[in-house]
């Protein structure tokens, strides 16, 4: 995980610097990647959760966790928690849900709780 980290320059953007206490959306988390943090956006999902990998990046996180990833849409979502008995680990929102976009992605009040934190790329 080291030499991805050092390909991506990943800054992780979690707990006391998690923004806005989880009370943002999928653009909100991009825009800070942006302008804050002069990266390129939200890291995709093989840096949170590597091919060969049977857990995220940082290990699985307790409860439901879900965190915003880059694939060219803004509602996506991936579950780094151990939701389900960890069967859910490194899924998409939307292979949890049968296609549908997160409702708390473009909500910035809606599941703060479970919106604790995201990863930027350069």
């Amino acid at each position: 995980m080291d030499s991805i980290r050092q390909y991506w320059n990943i800054t992780k953007v979690e707990g006391p610097d998690n923004l806005n206490d989880g009370k943002y959306t999928w653009e909100d988390a991009d825009d800070h990647c942006r302008k804050k943090l002069d990266a390129d956006g939200l890291c995709g999902l093989s840096v949170y959760c590597p091919p060969a990998s049977t857990a995220p990046d940082g290990g699985v996180r307790e409860g439901v966790v879900w965190a915003p990833f880059s694939d060219g849409r803004k509602t996506a979502w991936v579950q780094l928690g151990d939701l389900d008995n960890k069967t859910q680990v490194c899924r998409t929102y939307r292979e949890v849900n049968d296609g549908e976009d997160a409702p708390f992605g473009e909500k910035a009040d809606q599941g703060a709780d479970m919106k604790k934190g995201f990863y930027c790329c350069k």
